[in-house]
């Protein structure tokens, strides 16, 4: 029986979460070490924290769209 999260929303969801919190750090480094101050690293970061949100509202519509077949194809052996 197959469990009820699936490997690849959990595999998603830590990919996403790695994304943003590469994110994070690239921020924090520029905002608050004044030696660094490159603007690019902080335009990287946001563009992280897009991605990272792309990601898991990717990993819902999988796990969703699982979900889904798997309550259509119960629903077909009932019938």
């Amino acid at each position: 029986m197959r469990s009820p999260i699936g490997i690849s929303l959990v595999i998603n969801l830590f990919m996403a979460t790695v994304i943003l919190c590469m994110g994070c750090v690239l921020l924090f480094t520029d905002l608050y070490i004044e030696t660094i101050k490159k603007p690019n690293r902080i335009y990287l970061a946001f563009i992280f924290f897009a991605y990272a949100g792309f990601r898991y509202w990717r990993a819902w519509a999988s796990h969703q769209k699982e979900k889904r077949d798997k309550q259509r194809e119960e629903w077909k052996e009932k019938k």
